[in-house]
């Protein structure tokens, strides 16, 4: 992964109908490990969705961005399917969701 600093641009202020944010939810799955990712999906497993499932977008971004920097692997999970990439919950991924969840 690059460590490069990030540079982002902000635009979750659009004018989008509940079936646009499905269909964008459903692109930023496949975003998951990579820079690309914008927030929108759920991007973790097991414990962390007790601190992860109330952040906004942005902080979502956040942990994702903190988790891959500090070397945590995605772990994967097939569904009808279809593979999955999550974050899985180990100790680091816990310290860091726990850190931003009280932003």
């Amino acid at each position: 992964m690059n460590t490069a600093k990030r540079q982002y641009s902000s635009c979750y202020n659009l004018p989008l109908t509940f079936d646009a944010l499905d269909e964008l939810k459903i692109l930023d799955e496949s975003f998951i490990g990579t820079d690309n990712y914008m927030g929108l999906a759920f991007c973790w497993g097991g414990d962390l969705k007790y601190y992860c499932r109330d952040m906004t977008p942005r902080v979502r971004k956040m942990f994702h961005n903190a988790c891959l920097d500090s070397g945590i692997e995605l772990a994967t999970e097939d569904h009808n399917g279809k593979t999955y990439s999550y974050i899985a919950s180990c100790p680091k991924s816990l310290e860091i969701a726990k850190r931003l969840s009280k932003d």
